[in-house]
């Protein structure tokens, strides 16, 4: 499977999906926070890849799943309201 993105972001951080995106998909500077803990809590399941790859921050943090050492995204796809709570 090939993926392309044009994003580069990480997961996380100053240059992550919330600090990069979060304004631009209504997420105020008061929520980034919480936002991040979320993202945090998500990337903590996706034992397989670091959040700290370029382009893990796509389409806010699915992307991760993909990047290199990604074994498959499609098993979890059936557990993604869990992976989100």
């Amino acid at each position: 499977m090939v993926v392309i993105t044009d994003v580069t972001s990480p997961l996380l951080g100053e240059e992550g999906a919330v600090a990069v995106f979060g304004a631009q998909k209504g997420i105020s500077a008061a929520d980034r926070s919480a936002y991040e803990c979320r993202l945090a809590g998500f990337a903590g399941k996706i034992t397989h890849a670091s959040p700290d790859i370029s382009g893990a921050g796509a389409a806010g943090g699915p992307a991760l799943a993909f990047t290199p050492g990604a074994r498959s995204w499609f098993p979890a796809l059936g557990r993604l309201p869990r992976l989100f709570r």
